[in-house]
């Protein structure tokens, strides 16, 4: 597959996603706001947080148990040491 048309349908998977996200918070009086950036995925959320001056971010992680240890994925993981703001890990 071309990559051109990967990345389209990939967007268009990522928008459906979203929209349905922000019609579900509208209907619980929740403040959303969405945003696809290409790059890097920490790279382009710490970018985010800096430009728009966000107050906390929410993001999920796989969270792998180990010997009473919680591991977060690499893009949490970079996300929480670099982040002006709070960041809070889903599992």
């Amino acid at each position: 597959m071309d990559s051109g048309i990967l990345k389209a349908r990939l967007r268009n998977v990522a928008e459906r996603y979203l929209d349905e996200a922000a019609k579900l918070a509208e209907e619980e009086n929740v403040t959303f706001q969405n945003q696809i950036r290409e790059g890097l995925p920490a790279e382009e959320i710490l970018k985010e947080v800096d430009e728009k001056k966000i107050d906390l971010v929410i993001m999920g992680s796989k969270g792998m148990s180990g010997a009473h240890r919680f591991v977060l994925g690499s893009t949490a993981e970079e996300v929480v040491r670099w982040s002006a703001c709070p960041v809070l890990i889903v599992k």
